[in-house]
């Protein structure tokens, strides 16, 4: 009864694999601050992923902003609303991303939708569009936090991932 049920499981656990995918990727962008200290930096966030499912996939994403010396991580979870044809992909992710620098940290949970495009066998575009959710910030011993709903400069990304 014992290698009945151990073999059901691996039988199960290998059906489950083989609908699974790694996904690699991210995005490097231009970020720009005005005003007298107009200054000019980059910000790269690699991710990787894993698709439990064709419409779940859990993942992360880990950044660094020049422009405010900041390092970053944001766990996700990303559920597909609806596949058009293995060719676009529309998404939420649920993210909590985490930033912090000398004397700053800021914490957060954001809905954030999104959409990817296959553009060849195993590479996709996707991007971002705007953020809803909770931030808290605190900066060198002050601290704030609030809700937000936003599409601007800095909740609009754009980057590739690969399935492997």
């Amino acid at each position: 009864m014992r290698r009945k049920i151990a073999l059901a499981a691996l039988l199960l656990s290998l059906t489950f694999c083989a609908e699974a995918q790694i996904i690699v990727g991210g995005n490097i962008g231009i970020t720009a601050s005005s005003g007298s200290d107009s200054r000019v930096g980059i910000v790269i966030a690699p991710e990787i992923g894993y698709s439990f499912s064709p419409n779940f996939t859990v993942g992360g994403v880990i950044s660094y902003r020049s422009l405010q010396n900041t390092f970053g991580i944001t766990p996700y979870l990303r559920g597909y609303l609806f596949n058009v044809e293995d060719f676009l992909r529309v998404f939420l992710s649920v993210q909590a991303p985490c930033r912090f620098a000398s004397g700053y940290q800021s914490y957060g949970a954001y809905v954030r939708p999104g959409a990817s495009l296959r553009i060849s066998q195993g590479v996709w575009l996707v991007a971002h569009i705007g953020a809803f959710g909770y931030s808290y910030v605190n900066s060198q011993g002050s601290s704030f936090g609030g809700w937000s709903a936003e599409v601007n400069s800095n909740t609009i990304n754009i980057g590739f991932c690969f399935t492997i």
